[in-house]
């Protein structure tokens, strides 16, 4: 008699969704709700794909429509930080000079994203949501 044993290996993803944003669920559970740069840390974390989905989301018309106030605010912020062109001149925008305007938009935007009621700008990375 003559036994066969097939086995199937596959990444460990440290009990991660496997996703796009697959650690973001996990990291975020350290988070204020309130501190949307642990969030950003959270999604850089988790890959520029999974960060650059996340801004997206963040940033897209469905959100931006249920924002407009929170929205317009940060945009004139960004616009009088010199409109950056480049990730870290965005980021150092987000962070110094605009950092209320950030607060008070992510404030609107999180419940907004993660209520689901704007499931297409998240398809890419839904972990971002996931319970």
């Amino acid at each position: 008699m003559c036994l066969d044993y097939v086995g199937i290996v596959v990444d460990w993803n440290g009990g991660t969704t496997g996703g796009v944003c697959s650690g973001y669920p996990l990291c975020e559970q350290d988070c204020d709700p309130a501190d949307p740069f642990c969030h950003f840390e959270c999604l850089t974390q988790s890959g520029d794909a999974c960060l650059f989905c996340g801004l997206e989301a963040l940033t897209s018309e469905c959100v931006g429509f249920q924002c407009l106030f929170e929205g317009a605010a940060l945009s004139v912020c960004m616009d009088v930080c010199g409109a950056p062109s480049n990730f870290e001149d965005v980021v150092r925008c987000f962070h110094d000079d605009c950092r209320t305007q950030l607060e008070a938009y992510w404030q609107c935007a999180e419940p907004v994203m993660a209520s689901g009621s704007c499931p297409e700008e998240l398809a890419g990375c839904a972990e971002i949501v996931a319970p």
